[in-house]
């Protein structure tokens, strides 16, 4: 049968939602007004007053000019399309004297989860709140959890609303949240991954014309080649001092990370070449993450061999950290990437583990002033429904803007950046939670910024994921079936018979010869020497001769 050949935009073959977090973050989305209680459900908080919106109106006029650039941006939503910004929809008003449990969310259903899964689509999910129904009343309830937010940060400080959700929510607050100046970036650093967003959205969106056969690797091949003529002039055409160089490469490693976790192995592979390119400590621990996280193996192959020629020191926490990981094909990773870069000097680390009990084991630790059984296990979090989790809420106002915009402008005439497109209208570090019922936007055109109810600060980011999948979601219209899933390791407390069953889990595949973090340190240890002992630390160290 002839090949067909067909132009194919690069996010149809992506197959993700533009991510917006940085740094191999996490970005979710989400937020409910109450519904009707059901019997179990605990008290919703008192309904705040709403207050009519008046009709919003642009702050600015007039249409943007005529660009001057070679660059014609897609249409799509304010970030690309110029539209203006528009004023909130929902005022919300609080009684100043209610508690702050009372505006927490109602917590979701705990689902019965499986004891130590074997399948990544069975590990537990966590979300922010019960799922919003699909509706006309979705983006008002998106706007009003907004507005609790923003009620609750307003009278006490910066992110009081998550640290009492970490407080009030057991199933929250083993998550690895970072608060306060740790999880915001500032100045130069946020405008540069700002940049560094589009252009990566800017290259996902371009077309090129292809064989379905072989579509994804031209796709990926022309994404790259778009990539790197739209990166490169940057560093030329701006005057900037080392720090300032640095800032950029920080930028864009940070959104090529985020945005490529979970496409297709094509745009990955082409990702691990460009960063094999780059020459900096960043793109080094990339790389590790790839060799480590990534499931295919000749992209974990790759990043190995481009590791071959850095410096250990910048990668190997990385490596030392994936060997404990609560998910065994982690570790296997990490002792079959430590063979290969010939990590001798970890020997001692390997002969540690064979005598260590399974990191996905209840171990007894003081929490609050007792002693109680606690698990790592890694969990897993909708991209799409869960934004609040990760971000602090923000306005157009509230974030850093690019140059040539001010705070509540209108549509200006785009101004051309040093990478040859037009500075975005609306500002790439504010974003939009996407709303149940609503469709998704491409990957191509990331969220929109017109919103100012439900708008979410990129810059700020309370959850950085592990790794990313696209996994199957039920009645997921008008979603697509494949949506993203973040993944990341929770500390959770457990009751004396969760912690029991646990255990009596793991001895009874050990005693089937399921051991597989001892295993992988075994393997390790007789590639590395070339010797054999039994998997025990006290008979390896002889082997060795070490203490």
């Amino acid at each position: 049968m002839a090949k067909s050949t067909r132009s194919i935009s690069l996010w149809l073959l992506a197959g993700c939602l533009v991510s917006l977090a940085a740094l191999a973050s996490a970005d979710v989305a989400g937020g409910q007004a109450p519904d009707a209680p059901r019997p179990n459900d605990p008290a919703p908080p008192p309904a705040p007053t709403l207050i009519p919106p008046t009709p919003a109106q642009p702050s600015g006029g007039g249409s943007p000019g005529p660009s001057t650039g070679t660059f014609s941006p897609p249409l799509g939503p304010a970030g690309f399309s110029g539209a203006p910004m528009s004023g909130p929809r929902f005022h919300f008003k609080f009684d100043p004297k209610t508690p702050i449990a009372d505006l927490l969310p109602v917590a979701p259903k705990a689902s019965t989860s499986r004891l130590l899964p074997d399948d990544l689509a069975h590990v537990p999910e966590v979300s922010f709140q019960q799922p919003i129904a699909k509706g006309e009343k979705a983006l008002e309830q998106t706007a009003y959890t907004i507005a609790r937010i923003n009620h609750v940060n307003g009278k006490k400080k910066t992110d009081a609303y998550m640290v009492a959700m970490m407080k009030q929510r057991s199933d929250l607050s083993g998550l690895p949240f970072t608060l306060g100046d740790a999880c915001r970036m500032k100045g130069e650093r946020s405008a540069d991954f700002a940049r560094a967003l589009k252009v990566v959205r800017t290259c996902l969106n371009l077309q090129v014309s292809v064989t379905v056969a072989d579509a994804a690797t031209k796709a990926s091949q022309s994404f790259w080649a778009n990539f790197q003529a739209r990166s490169g002039p940057e560093d030329a055409t701006l005057p900037r001092s080392r720090a300032q160089k640095d800032s950029v490469t920080r930028g864009q490693i940070a959104a090529l990370m985020q945005i490529l976790g979970p496409e297709t192995p094509a745009l990955r592979r082409g990702l691990v070449r460009y960063l094999a390119t780059v020459s900096h400590p960043e793109a080094t621990r990339a790389l590790a993450r790839l060799a480590i996280f990534s499931a295919e193996e000749e992209i974990r192959h790759d990043a190995i061999d481009a590791l071959k020629v850095r410096r250990d020191k910048d990668y190997t926490d990385i490596l030392r950290d994936a060997l404990r990981y609560p998910w065994p094909a982690i570790a296997r990773h990490a002792s079959e990437a430590l063979v290969k870069l010939e990590r001798n000097d970890l020997l001692p680390e390997l002969v540690a583990m064979l005598d260590e009990p399974d990191p996905r084991a209840a171990v007894t630790k003081e929490v609050a002033g007792k002693n109680v059984p606690v698990v790592r296990e890694l969990v897993r979090i909708n991209h799409h429904r869960n934004c609040v989790m990760c971000h602090a809420p923000g306005s157009m106002e509230s974030v850093s803007l690019q140059p040539g915009l001010t705070p509540g402008s209108g549509p200006l005439e785009p101004k051309m950046s040093g990478m040859g497109m037009p500075v975005s209208l609306a500002n790439p570090l504010a974003a939009e939670i996407p709303v149940p019922g609503s469709p998704l936007p491409t990957p191509s055109q990331g969220y929109g910024s017109s919103q100012q109810d439900i708008l979410v600060r990129i810059d700020v980011t309370y959850l950085r994921q592990d790794f990313s999948l696209l996994q199957r979601v039920k009645e997921a219209q008008p979603w697509p079936e494949m949506q993203r899933f973040d993944f990341l390791v929770r500390s959770r407390v457990l009751s004396e018979a969760e912690a029991a069953a646990n255990r009596a889990e793991l001895k009874k595949r050990e005693a089937n010869g399921q051991a597989p973090y001892r295993h992988a340190a075994h393997v390790a240890l007789r590639e590395l020497t070339g010797r054999d002992a039994p998997p025990s630390a006290a008979a390896w160290r002889r082997v060795l001769n070490t203490h």
